[in-house]
Order: structure tokens, then C-alpha cells, then sequence
């Protein structure tokens, strides 16, 4: 079974394109083997991508994580596939809209130039942030925007919502973002018994108004160097705070993300996505 690697700032995945498989156990199982730094190809995730039999919506994508489980969305993922189809000439126009189905639900994608030099960029409407506590700590009964919660002894203040995937921000004072110790305290939240459905984590320093920096702790993978929904959230999160304006550069690890669309909860995220290499998965379609 042939896969193909690409990375969105870093964030990289292992993609199979249609395979002859229809087991999403498989899927997981395959996820936690090739993914696997030193020992496998290594990733930060397994992606599915497959022709939908809805004719509006073309493609679908189903995501893994290292750990196995599966996400309902990735931006930096969703980004490499529209990358992906455009390169094995799915798409006959880049310039028209792509639909991707996604199990948080159909997101419309554009691919442009570049103003700053020549590589690809691709917009994604990534759909509205949902502040409902239901389906990220449903046990807290209203939502939570810059509320102080204790994890293993330490007290910060968090912000919950969901890109179609759950999001815990937290904004640091800038004397703290350098030396934040994300991979200690990321987990700790991540798997913390306020999120059942466990969490993914940013934590961010305000830079200006149109300008903020970011870490990030990813559910079921680990520290990674971007997260495209994770950058939807934060500046979402900024922005209902008043501490950013309504188009943000986030400044991750691996790269730039850009975002707007906050005034009317719809959000865009546009960034670049570049093909590494293709071998052999050694398992059997």
C-alpha cells in the first residue's frame, strides 16, 4: 500500500489516497505503527483521503492520531490533501472551490499564489467556533471564556471552544511564553477529567493587535510545530477577549498561519502545505 508524506509548517502526515480498505480499527492500528518517530515513517497523524459518493461533496478525509484514536478535523491535515489532490490532478481548476467532508463537517478550500513569492497557499473555510460547553467539559453549565481552573496545583485562567474539534486557550504573560513548559503541562490538561473527550491545548502571547504567538499541545499527538484548528482557536478566543483585530497572523513553531473572519464567526485559516516523499506502507490493501 503506497503512502505519500507532506507537512503544513512541520505538522506532517502520512496520507493514503483511496485505499482498498474500509476498516477505520485498521486505520487505527496503521496509525500507530507508521507513525511511530525512529521506529516507522513518523507523523503526526494518518490521513485518509477518498473519493465521497456525494457528487457536491467529491472527497473525503478521515484522520488518525498516534496514539490511535481518531480526530473529527485537522486544518494543517486538510490543507495537505487540497495540496495532495491538485498535485495527482483531482482538481481541474485551482481556482475553483473544493469541498472536502470532514467529521466535522464539509469545508470549502481554495488554493492561490502566494503575494510574497511563489508557493501555494490554501484558504479554508473552517467553519464557525461553537462556544457550547456540551461537547468539550460538559459538566461545567455556561461557557467558559477566561475562567481560572486549577490542574496538578497550578491555577490558570482557560478559554473552552470548538473548531469541530475541542480547544483549551490560554493566554501567557510574555515574560512566561519562552520558557512555558508545554509539554509537561499540556498533558496534564489535555487529560484532565473536566474534558471526557480530552482536549487540545494552546498557549498563546499577544504580540500586537494583529499579531499573536502560539504553542500548542494536540490531543493524542503531542507537542507539535503547528495546528491549524488550534490557530482558528486562539485567535477566536483572542479576539473575544478584545485583544486582537479581526485578521491575525499566528506565529506557530513550524511557520505563519493567517486568520480572520472572527467579526462574523466564520473563520478562515490560509496557509501553505508542501509534498516530502512517497514509499510503501508494507501493509496489504
Amino acid at each position: 500500500m503506497q503512502f505519500y508524506k507532506y507537512h503544513g509548517l512541520g505538522n506532517d502526515f502520512i496520507f493514503l489516497d483511496n485505499p482498498d480498505i474500509n476498516d477505520e480499527d485498521r486505520f487505527s492500528a496503521m496509525a500507530e505503527q507508521l507513525c511511530s518517530r525512529h521506529f516507522s515513517v513518523g507523523a503526526d497523524g494518518l490521513v485518509v483521503i477518498r473519493d465521497n459518493l456525494d457528487e457536491e461533496v467529491p472527497f473525503e478525509m478521515l484522520i488518525f492520531n498516534p496514539d490511535g484514536s481518531e480526530a473529527e478535523m485537522c486544518g494543517n491535515a486538510i490543507r495537505c490533501a487540497a495540496f495532495h489532490l491538485w498535485k495527482k490532478e483531482q482538481i481541474d481548476n485551482p481556482e475553483d472551490p473544493l469541498s472536502i467532508k470532514t467529521k466535522a463537517g464539509v469545508k470549502e478550500i481554495k488554493l492561490k499564489e502566494s503575494e510574497q513569492n511563489e508557493d501555494i497557499l490554501i484558504r479554508v473555510y473552517m467553519g464557525r467556533a461553537s462556544w457550547n460547553p456540551e461537547n468539550i467539559c460538559p459538566e461545567v453549565d455556561c461557557e467558559v471564556v477566561d475562567r481560572k481552573f486549577q490542574f496538578d496545583g497550578h491555577k490558570y485562567n482557560i478559554s473552552c471552544l470548538s473548531m469541530g474539534n475541542p480547544h483549551c486557550v490560554i493566554v501567557l504573560d510574555d515574560d512566561k511564553f519562552d520558557s512555558f513548559p508545554v509539554a509537561k503541562v499540556g498533558p496534564v490538561i489535555e487529560n484532565h477529567s473536566l474534558f471526557p473527550y480530552r482536549t487540545n491545548v494552546e498557549f498563546i502571547r499577544i504580540v500586537n493587535r494583529s499579531e499573536l504567538d502560539m504553542k500548542v499541545w494536540e490531543r493524542g499527538a503531542g507537542e507539535t510545530l503547528a495546528c491549524g484548528t488550534g490557530a482558528c482557536a486562539a485567535a477566536v478566543s483572542a479576539y473575544r477577549l478584545g485583544l486582537i483585530d479581526n485578521h491575525v497572523t499566528v506565529n506557530l513553531t513550524g511557520g505563519k498561519l493567517y486568520i480572520d473572519g472572527m467579526d462574523e464567526n466564520k473563520i478562515y485559516m490560509t496557509g501553505p502545505a508542501e509534498y516530502v516523499f512517497t514509499g510503501d506502507t508494507g501493509w496489504e490493501n
